[in-house]
């Protein structure tokens, strides 16, 4: 027991950093991955957000060029000639 623990066991002080080093290693890359799969769900979702609101644009232009104007049924003021004498 006391050979396992002793720091002159290089046999353990490598195995202890190998074992270290790998585990840092590990979670280093699936931390990497992990943003970066965020990040490209994100660049996906940005991309579908610019082409709807592009698409809105589109159809709010053309409504606004094509419309329907409503029917006048009555005017609120009825044009009234002003009786203006001429000397």
């Amino acid at each position: 027991m006391l050979r396992s623990v002793s720091p002159y066991n290089t046999a353990l002080a490598g195995q202890v950093a190998t074992v270290f080093k790998g585990e840092t290693l590990r979670s280093m890359l699936l931390n990497a991955y992990g943003w970066w799969k965020v990040s490209q769900i994100a660049y996906i979702a940005s991309i579908i957000a610019f082409a709807l609101g592009g698409l809105v644009l589109l159809t709010s232009a053309f409504a606004l060029a094509t419309g329907r104007k409503p029917a006048t049924t009555a005017d609120a003021l009825p044009n009234r000639k002003a009786h203006v004498k001429v000397a």
